[in-house]
């Protein structure tokens, strides 16, 4: 694994410590360079997107010493856009540009600290990295695209813990002056939609600019188009923009994350969405193939139940209760296979998640040919897995990966639990009562199962009918649940939760 090995730290610092202006001898691209041919392919520009012939000028671009041809080879590498995904080499590259003054190039290098993708995840080298953007880039700079500077300008902003929309509205017109990106509409639309308030006019300008972004297929328009038509409740048709959107680019993050909002509104299947969500990452596949592929696939496995409680009895203070939620959250399952004829030992797996700051290498069990193992969070020291999840598995030189970008990666799929408070009294034959309270609203076609396959069901539950109970009498085996005896409760609208009683 060659991630935050000794070079490249040095080199990260020695680039982290230059304060000199910005070097002159930096090579100008051209109107007919590789680069500005790999930008025409890789948006459309006057000609059919192409993402695999862009990201091949924009590596012979960046071979011939074109610094704004290695910029977007970073872009596509850490994207997936053309390309497998390889955040070594996309990191590798970026400490490159930076080195040689090309300091648009310092997002690059920030966005790898701060998500851990390539080096080891350090979110405060990351911020300092960002701030160079800052001192750098306010300015044009000799060989540096304006386009470019504009991108990591606006990114830059874009990830501070307080965004200022204001002075990204301002820098985003600058951008669509001179800029024939697509990109150029979706910034001004996105920051517009933070500040047009009540205003009329900046609304009429931002729908404007929204249309003019998506006849370019510029994607980040599709998603404000999105979110503005859900936000007026027009779901069908936000999902049907966002679909658009996802065909330009595929596993988009902030339109996957609409597309799942969009799908709860629209009470369609949890597990079905969570499949089609959960399954997506670079180009398609759970492993990316190359050169120095390990012989392993990656896998998410999605829990087949949304999470579940540990019931308490009823007499138990509700202060506990509501303290301990009764709830317990199913994490994901990673799924090892070994493709090939050997056995596949000494190995390692990484973890990595940006939101939690988690970055932990384990061990990996000994997997026989053709074999695979099952890795919980309980199996890895019990983590938590956060959002944007990225797997590899390494052995020497060798490796395969995953990363998993949408939904806000692993967490949001758990937010439509059933809005339901469980308890448990003894029943007057033995055993125990399971009884169900609405927290809000109203829940129909409540089922609840035994582990034994018995059920017991209740048409309705509204909050203002108080405590209802699901007893014992009503399971058609005649018999009541027993402490650590799992259930699961399945309602319309909602996951399933699984759940067992607990005796105190």
């Amino acid at each position: 694994m060659s991630t935050g090995t000794d070079s490249h730290q040095q080199s990260a610092r020695s680039a982290l410590q230059r304060v000199a202006a910005p070097s002159s001898a930096i090579p100008v691209s051209s109107d007919d360079s590789l680069f500005r041919k790999g930008v025409k392919l890789l948006f459309g520009i006057g000609m059919e997107r192409d993402l695999r012939r862009a990201v091949q000028c924009f590596r012979e671009g960046y071979a011939k010493g074109d610094h704004n041809a290695g910029y977007m080879l970073v872009e596509c590498l850490s994207s997936g856009d053309g390309t497998a995904r390889d955040f070594d080499k996309s990191f590798q590259i970026a400490l490159d540009l930076v080195d040689k003054g090309f300091y648009p190039a310092y997002y690059l290098v920030a966005n790898a600290y701060t998500s851990g993708r390539g080096t080891v995840m350090d979110p405060e080298k990351g911020e300092a990295y960002g701030a160079k953007v800052f001192e750098y880039c306010s300015e044009p700079l000799p060989g540096v695209d304006e386009s470019i500077r504009f991108e990591a300008l606006l990114a830059s902003m874009g990830i501070k813990d307080e965004e200022d929309w204001y002075a990204i509205e301002r820098t985003a017109r600058k951008y669509r002056e001179i800029s024939d990106w697509p990109t150029r509409h979706g910034w001004l639309a996105m920051s517009l939609l933070q500040i047009a308030g009540e205003s009329a006019s900046a609304k009429q300008e931002m729908l404007e600019i929204i249309e003019a972004g998506c006849a370019e297929n510029d994607v980040l328009s599709f998603s404000v188009k999105t979110f503005v038509e859900a936000a007026q409740e027009q779901y069908k048709e936000a999902q049907q923009t966002a679909k658009l959107g996802l065909k330009i680019v595929p596993g988009f993050t902030l339109l996957c994350d609409l597309m799942w909002t969009i799908a709860s509104h629209l009470n369609e299947d949890i597990d079905k969405v969570k499949h089609e969500f959960w399954r997506a990452c670079a180009l398609g596949d759970s492993v990316m193939s190359r050169g120095n592929d390990l012989g392993v696939k990656i896998e998410i496995e999605v829990p087949h139940f949304v999470g579940g409680w540990i019931v308490y009895r009823e007499d138990i203070a509700e202060e506990k209760i509501e303290k301990d939620q009764s709830f317990y959250q199913e994490q994901p399952v990673i799924v090892v296979k070994n493709t090939s004829d050997e056995k596949l030992e000494g190995a390692t797996i990484r973890l990595c998640s940006a939101d939690v700051k988690l970055d932990r290498t384990f061990p990996l069990k000994p997997i026989p040919p053709h074999g695979e193992i099952s890795l919980e969070a309980f199996d890895l020291g019990d983590i938590q897995y956060g959002e944007k999840l990225y797997v590899r598995i390494s052995k020497g030189d060798r490796y395969s990966e995953m990363a998993l970008d949408t939904v806000q990666g692993l967490n949001d799929f758990r937010l439509p639990f059933m809005p339901l408070m469980l308890t448990w009294k003894s029943g007057t034959l033995g055993g125990c009562i399971l009884r169900l309270r609405c927290l809000e609203g109203t829940l129909s076609n409540i089922v609840v199962t035994k582990q034994s396959g018995a059920t017991a069901r209740i048409s309705s539950l509204e909050v203002t009918q108080g405590p209802a109970s699901v007893g014992w009498r009503e399971f058609s085996d005649g018999s009541c649940l027993t402490p650590l005896e799992n259930f699961v409760v399945q309602c319309d609208g909602y996951a399933p939760i699984t759940g067992f009683i607990k005796l105190l």
